[in-house]
């Protein structure tokens, strides 16, 4: 099989969890073949083992714990731009490598572009939409990705929810 993995570039967590799951396929079907899309950190961590297409990532203005909400702002300005584009360039990823399904990990285009190629896919999202506590922090910014996220998870043939503070959630979607 063809798996594609969107996969969002910010930090470590989301790849290396990626990582354990393309190991595991790669354990249980000795031909699969793997493509990652993604950006930043992730890019970088995967770039000497996996054949990789680069996205337009979101923005964090330091790695620091505290986060300027205002920074993050103004360097995510394009964001809503960037998306669409990271949309166009999967839809052609799609069409060339052709995959079985799209695992996408907290990159919401991923779902939209699965949509539109009519692929099968997962998401992957570490926020628990109905216990979401930051809906005001980014106005604009976080309307947009709140929207995304909703639009993904109503659009996925599956959604795992991950969360520490909770029992981890899987949902099924019939399509």
């Amino acid at each position: 099989m063809k798996y594609l993995f969107v996969i969002t570039g910010i930090g470590l967590g989301h790849c290396t969890r990626e990582e354990a799951v393309i190991k595991e396929l790669l354990n249980k079907d000795k031909n699969a073949k793997i493509h990652i899309a993604t950006f930043g950190t992730a890019y970088n961590y995967f770039k000497k083992r996996f054949p990789l297409t680069m996205l337009h990532g979101q923005e964090f203005t330091s790695n620091q714990p505290k986060v300027n909400s205002f920074k993050v702002l103004m360097k995510n300005l394009n964001y809503p731009k960037h998306y669409f584009k990271n949309i166009k360039i999967l839809k052609e990823l799609i069409s060339k490598f052709d995959p079985d399904i799209i695992i996408v990990d907290a990159q919401p285009e991923g779902i939209a572009a699965a949509k539109a190629m009519n692929k099968r896919s997962v998401f992957i999202y570490n926020l628990d939409l109905n216990h979401i506590g930051y809906k005001k922090i980014f106005g604009l910014y976080t309307w947009f990705l709140i929207k995304s996220v909703k639009f993904s998870h109503k659009n996925a043939n599956k959604v795992i929810i991950p969360v520490l503070t909770q029992i981890p959630r899987i949902e099924e979607i019939l399509c």
